[in-house]
């Protein structure tokens, strides 16, 4: 079974949102990456004000609107069947592959050991705005459920975020920014 979802990272979200905990929150302690980075990719316009790095099969920083604020530590994804849950950056291995040389645009792909499922991602950004696409791909069994799990680090802080789900969209909200 394959599943296909499109991740919109974007900056012109309202920041008039109301804040919600998340369940179980306030979350983890927060900490950065690793500076070792697979992929770092832009735009090729100045119009779009959006970096990513990649590292470790995930997508490891989101920085806006310069390229020294980070804005997302981390964003993974999760499998489970229910008995068992595999985390993309601990429980699977990893390639990436910058899909043009003339290009910031890579796929990641994340592979059970076994081969039982496997995520294929692809990073681009929009040139025309500050937005980060990610066309995801999930392939494994009908009883395999997907899950995302997303750092936000507004404002350069892992501090005082507040993240909640919104008409089907993943949202976080750090005062005027969400």
């Amino acid at each position: 079974m394959t599943r296909r979802t499109l991740i919109l990272f974007s900056a012109l979200l309202p920041g008039s949102l109301l804040a919600q905990n998340a369940t179980g929150g306030p979350g983890d302690m927060p900490r950065w990456t690793t500076g070792g980075k697979e992929g770092i990719g832009t735009a090729i316009t100045p119009q779009s004000k959006v970096w990513f790095t990649l590292q470790g099969g995930i997508l490891s920083e989101v920085y806006y609107p310069r390229v020294d604020m980070a804005d997302v530590h981390g964003l993974e994804f999760a499998v489970s069947d229910g008995q068992r849950t595999w985390i993309e950056s601990r429980d699977m291995r990893h390639t990436i592959t910058q899909l043009d040389a003339r290009a910031l645009v890579f796929r990641q792909t994340s592979t059970e050991p076994g081969g039982r499922f496997t995520i294929t991602k692809t990073y681009a950004t929009d040139p025309q705005h500050h937005t980060l696409l990610i066309d995801v791909t999930f392939t494994g069994s009908a009883r395999d459920s997907l899950y995302v799990l997303y750092q936000p680090a507004l404002k350069n802080a892992g501090y005082g975020n507040s993240g909640w789900l919104e008409v089907g969209a993943l949202v976080a909200q750090k005062g005027d920014v969400a």
